[in-house]
């Protein structure tokens, strides 16, 4: 089933939220009672996720279309468009999520695509915390940078 959101509105944890063509601004609790945080999301899918422990993690997971790639690991066209998502948040606790990296935010506007060659991660301010999932390798991103985690 799916809603049009406008104003204030209370999204449950699972979610998923198109934000293709508009702007969404999702506001979370943290783990101090009576503590939010707020991230500006845009151009794309994503599904809502929020850890049972606490510490107020909020994971953006890249949702759409699946994509159809010729061979595993090559950047050719696919018959979905790519999985895009920015977001922009004031030191938040949030991560975005593919299907080959994660992608937890310093402060900072980002961008998350999912292509046939991987997951790209670019910055355009501030510094994001990439997690490759297949090699286990960690790298700090800074602004007018990027990063690919391939599949």
């Amino acid at each position: 089933m799916f809603l049009a959101l406008e104003g204030d509105a209370t999204v449950p944890v699972g979610s998923v939220i198109d934000a293709a063509h508009g702007v969404v601004q999702l506001t979370t609790a943290l783990a101090k009672p009576g503590a939010t945080q707020t991230v500006t999301v845009w151009d794309g899918t994503f599904k809502v996720g929020q850890g049972r422990r606490g510490g107020g993690i909020t994971k953006l997971i890249l949702r759409g279309p699946r994509l159809h790639c010729q061979r595993p690991g090559l950047a050719r066209a696919s018959a979905a468009k790519p999985r895009i998502l920015w977001a922009r948040d004031h030191h938040g606790r949030y991560t975005t999520h593919g299907a080959n990296s994660a992608a937890t935010v310093l402060g900072t506007e980002w961008e998350t695509v999912e292509t046939c060659a991987g997951t790209i991660t670019r910055v355009r301010r501030g510094r994001v915390r990439v997690r490759d999932l297949h090699t286990h390798r960690t790298v700090i991103v800074t602004a007018g940078h990027s990063f690919l985690a391939r599949p």
